[in-house]
Order: C-alpha cells, then sequence, then structure tokens
C-alpha cells in the first residue's frame, strides 16, 4: 500500500511523517529547496514530546509518481485541480483522494478528476509550521482530522482511510456531515485569517481586542448567513462554539492565508473569503464585512497573485 502526500508543507510533512513512522510506504510530491533537502536530510518531526529525523523518499514530478493507493492532496487550494487532472491524465488513480484544504470547494475539484466514490473531504486540527526547510514542527492543540465522503454513499473509502490512520495513531473522526464540519471551520479560519492579516496581528491580538473582536463576530456572522441560506444546518450555538475554540489557541498563531497575504504571496483568500463573496452575490445576502475584507486584502497580493 502506496500513500503520496501531494504537497511537502507543513500540513503535508506532518502527517506524511507520522505515516512514515509507522512502517507505510509513502512517496512526497514535493519542489525546488524542499525537494532537495527532504531526499538528502529526511523529514524531522518536532513536537512537545520528541523530535525524530525519518528517511524520505520525494519526486518532483507528477509522472514521477509510483501507482498509489491513498493520496493526501496538501498543496494549496488553487494548486489542486491541476495535479489531480495531470494524476487523472496519466493514470495515477487513488482509491482514496483526500482533501486537506480549507474552504468547501476542494473535494468538489478532486471528484471531478477521479469520481465522487474517491473523493474524501476532511477538516484539519491543529497549528503546523515548518521551523526548517525539512523540520516540521506540531504546536498547541492536538492534531485530528475529521473527514467524510460528501459525495459517495460507499464507505470504502473512508474504512480504509480510517484503519489507515489508526494504524499511524493519527486522531481522527469519520463523519456523515463533512460539509457542515468543512463550513464550521470556514467560519473559524476565514475570520481569524482575514482580520489577522488586515491587522497584521496574531490571534492573540485580535481576540483580545473588544472592538475587533466585535468584527471577527460580525463577520462570523456574516459567513454563517451564507451557509444557512446554501443549505448547511448549524448547531445553534455556532458563534460561541467557534469563539471558545479560537480563545484556545496560541497568542502567537497565524493562519497561512495570513502569513502568505503578509509576505505579498499568492494566497488562499478566493477559496476562504471569495468563496463567501461569490455565494452573498448569487443569494443576495448582504455581506459588508466581509467585502470590504476581500476587496483590500486582495490589493496586497503580489502583481503574479490571483
Amino acid at each position: 500500500m502506496t500513500i503520496a502526500i501531494i504537497g511537502s508543507g507543513a500540513v503535508g510533512c506532518y502527517f506524511g511523517a507520522k505515516l512514515i513512522q509507522a512502517g507505510n510506504d509513502v512517496v512526497f510530491l514535493a519542489r525546488g529547496e524542499r525537494l532537495e533537502k527532504l531526499r538528502s536530510e529526511g523529514i524531522t518531526l518536532q513536537t512537545e514530546e520528541q523530535r525524530e529525523t525519518l528517511p524520505v523518499r520525494a519526486v518532483e514530478r507528477v509522472s514521477e509518481l509510483p501507482p498509489v493507493d491513498f493520496a493526501f492532496f496538501c498543496v494549496k487550494a488553487w494548486q489542486l485541480q491541476p495535479i489531480a487532472r495531470e494524476m487523472n491524465e496519466i493514470g495515477i488513480l487513488p482509491s482514496c483522494a483526500l482533501t486537506t484544504q480549507n474552504g468547501v470547494e476542494a473535494a468538489g475539484d478532486v471528484a471531478q478528476c477521479f469520481g465522487d466514490d474517491v473523493a474524501v473531504a476532511s477538516v484539519i486540527h491543529g497549528f503546523f509550521e515548518m521551523a526548517g526547510p525539512s523540520t516540521v514542527r506540531h504546536i498547541g492543540i492536538e492534531p485530528k482530522i475529521i473527514f467524510g465522503a460528501p459525495y459517495s454513499a460507499k464507505k470504502t473509502p473512508t474504512e480504509e482511510l480510517s484503519r489507515l490512520l489508526a494504524g499511524a495513531d493519527i486522531a481522527h473522526k469519520q463523519s456523515d456531515e463533512i460539509m457542515v464540519r468543512l463550513w464550521e471551520k470556514l467560519i473559524m479560519v476565514s475570520t481569524i485569517g482575514a482580520i489577522g492579516a488586515m491587522a497584521r496581528q496574531p490571534v492573540g491580538r485580535s481576540r483580545t481586542d473588544a472592538t475587533v473582536r466585535n468584527y471577527m463576530r460580525t463577520l462570523m456572522t456574516e459567513i454563517h448567513s451564507v451557509g444557512c441560506a446554501a443549505g448547511v444546518q448549524f448547531p445553534n450555538d455556532i458563534i460561541e462554539q467557534t469563539f471558545k475554540f479560537i480563545d484556545r489557541f496560541p497568542a502567537d498563531a497565524t493562519t497561512s492565508m495570513q502569513r502568505d497575504i503578509m509576505a505579498g504571496n499568492q494566497s488562499e483568500l478566493e477559496c476562504q473569503l471569495g468563496v463567501i463573496i461569490r455565494l452573498s452575490d448569487e443569494m443576495g445576502i448582504p455581506t459588508p464585512l466581509a467585502h470590504f475584507l476581500y476587496a483590500f486584502l486582495k490589493m496586497q497580493y503580489t502583481a503574479d497573485g490571483p
């Protein structure tokens, strides 16, 4: 059984390392300096309890991937569909394709390439960062993968994935309401990412400033309204639940979208906030704060951004 980790950022490196620790056959798709460091130095997994360096098999091109049983898509959202399409075209067809991106559209992109019965969406809990070219560090809350098949009633891919994660001692939960879980996380990650990028401050500063916290509540409420109009059945106390979750984060935590925007790089603004703009405009739902943040954050991109 072979697992492809498509992308070598912090999420891909963390879960790839955990799968290697458990003795699985894992291959990374990586580029540039990360590829060279993985090949020459392996991957170092750093947590509060341990630091371990593991040997890694890594390739540069999709065409160099072997046949795989599982594909963990850990690339940025805008990279997802082109890679999945190329895999499909050359006959690399996993039986389970797990998307890890924030937002609510990634699994649909993968399903277009591999089919509804293969696409598995997930919500990733945890903060991960690259502490060096080939060192991944986990901080804060326990890493966990919540996953489900949003477009298929077949249980085989999710059951096989559950066995794989259990064998690697990765906390996980199978959900029959994965789209609700994705929207719940979208409320959280879009809010702290967009407002954090606008304020250029970590979550600890945003959540403790009374005025900014009120803006966070307003943005959460707007995203919630769009989700409800799209047919999502949220828990009644989703906003308070989200604040309780955010209040547990390390004070210096930032989101990947926030870090990319602050660095002037292409980011996942489109899949995290742009989707709210598109849906709210289509359905006639007023989202003034989301529109304001989206317009000003998009202006911070470099010239080659979207």
